[in-house]
């Protein structure tokens, strides 16, 4: 009887053996890890050249927690999806599922949840917004959803969000659409924060983590490892990355010195009347 089960079991082995190799070369030699070049706070390149930002910073905790060493390539974002489809890269670091990328892409890893977002200039803040055209990075999220919910609004395409907001500086751009917190990264940087605000969220989505379609097991991997980055550990990489409140309005400044001044004098006439 045991010589019947001696040939299953060996192809047992045979066929669970790849899956181990796999595994373990992924620890071995490590990740290599596409991503946007210019989406700060989730990538960047900083002054140095080196990757930066909220998505980088938890690859490397899962680094330093799976023992696993990761690389980073970072380019633009259709750029980084391609170089996963192609197999030059191994995982993308964080992105929207898209049907068209449902067709090469399987998507594991929830990394955050984010929520894209339409602002406006102070100056049109009494005005009809939809005659104005709204400025879009191309091929990203908020794009695709702009062309969803307003398909007969024009929009003005840009390669990144730097780019966008270098044009808002000059007075060419009044409306821009996207993830609220690159928005607003960009808002700070410029100076821009007290004369945009935002009008309307759009969307609430989740960004995962991806691979190219056929390495279910390798994201299983990846998975095991990301669920031992604690809760407390992100929330801190979460809070060293993210502006916590939203850019204020450009007549609040002026109102709040107005209001000031008014409380003062009040309180000067109050005594002088005694």
């Amino acid at each position: 009887m045991i010589k019947y089960f001696i040939p299953l079991i060996v192809c047992i082995m045979i066929f669970a053996l790849p899956l181990t190799v796999k595994a373990e070369s992924v620890q071995k030699n490590g990740l290599i890890i596409a991503q946007s070049e210019a989406n700060p706070p989730f990538s960047y390149l900083d002054e140095s050249g080196e990757p930066q930002g909220y998505i980088i910073d938890l690859w490397r905790a899962y680094s330093n927690i799976t023992g696993t060493p990761v690389t980073f390539k970072l380019t633009t974002l259709p750029q980084s999806i391609t170089l996963v489809k192609t197999g030059e890269a191994d995982v993308h670091g964080g992105l929207f599922p898209t049907p068209d990328q449902d067709r090469f892409l399987e998507y594991g890893q929830v990394v955050t949840t984010i929520a894209s977002a339409i602002f406006i200039h102070g100056d049109l803040e009494n005005s009809a917004i939809e005659d104005f055209p709204v400025a879009v990075v191309t091929g990203s999220h908020a794009e695709t959803v702009m062309r969803e919910s307003s398909p007969d609004r024009y929009l003005l395409h840009f390669e990144n969000m730097q780019n966008i907001l270098e044009a808002a500086s000059k007075g060419l751009v009044k409306v821009i659409a996207g993830s609220t917190p690159n928005v607003l990264y960009y808002l700070r940087e410029r100076g821009l924060d007290t004369q945009f605000i935002k009008q309307e969220t759009l969307s609430v989505d989740e960004l995962h983590i991806a691979v190219a379609k056929g390495n279910a097991q390798q994201l299983a991997e990846i998975a095991k490892g990301w669920s031992q980055i604690d809760k407390s550990l992100r929330k801190h990489i979460h809070d060293v990355w993210f502006i916590k409140d939203t850019p204020m309005p450009s007549w609040v400044p002026p109102v709040t010195v107005t209001t000031f001044f008014i409380l003062i004098l009040g309180l000067l006439l109050r005594r002088f009347l005694r």
